[in-house]
């Protein structure tokens, strides 16, 4: 078996213990080939999503459109966010006290307190970090072909994006902050100490691509 052909066996051999791990615990897989799925809640079409407001019924969803090295990425994300829901994390816990409505308040500019959006965005922000902390360190135990470095930097755009959703109040649809090359020259590839503050040349990066809401709406 040539190099090639072990590290690919590698994307299988994670795919497939996740899968019967997600079996075990009784979790509604749905794979889609196209490009985008649409989550139940507000029609948003994203990669993936993990969705556990039915604790009898979660689900796994991820779109395999492409090779699995463009899309076991997504899916392993996706599995650090069952693992906290398997393990009763404490960020978990945290998270699921907020509601599908303040979600879509916020990501729709719609009105909510600011002090219930910061507590809202401040969870979501750290239950990302787990989750994307969790994806690396299975990228790592199956010796996957993926570019690390990469990752971790679209990784903490991504996180330090829950942050700047108090300005923007929309969601990232057509072009998320790791696909903007400029973006991803501005962060590290390594994980950051904190993430409660967004690096000023990161703030002003989002304010280019993703310019701030002129009329946000609060209570």
């Amino acid at each position: 078996m040539s190099y090639k052909e072990i590290k690919s066996y590698n994307w299988t051999k994670l795919f497939v213990d996740c899968l019967m791990e997600l079996q075990d615990y009784g979790v509604k897989l749905e794979m889609s080939k196209n490009e985008k799925i649409e989550l139940i809640d507000d029609g948003s079409m994203v990669h993936g999503y993990w969705d556990d407001s039915d604790s009898k019924n979660p689900v796994l969803a991820c779109s395999t459109k492409g090779t699995i090295d463009k899309w076991g990425p997504i899916f392993t994300h996706e599995f650090g966010h069952f693992q906290q829901w398997r393990d009763r994390t404490d960020l978990w816990k945290q998270n699921v006290r907020f509601t599908i409505k303040e979600q879509d308040a916020i990501i729709n500019n719609k009105p909510i307190s600011e002090k219930r959006m910061l507590k809202f965005l401040s969870a979501c922000r750290e239950l990302e970090l787990d989750a994307e902390k969790r994806a690396v360190g299975l990228f790592k135990k199956y010796d996957v072909p993926i570019d690390l470095d990469r990752y971790i930097k679209g990784a903490n755009l991504y996180i330090f994006f829950q942050n700047y959703l108090y300005w923007y109040r929309h969601w990232c649809q057509k072009v998320p902050p790791y696909e903007i090359q400029e973006l991803m020259g501005l962060v590290k590839p390594t994980f950051y100490k904190g993430y409660k503050n967004i690096p000023k040349d990161v703030f002003e990066g989002f304010k280019k691509y993703y310019p701030p809401c002129k009329n946000p709406r609060l209570l």
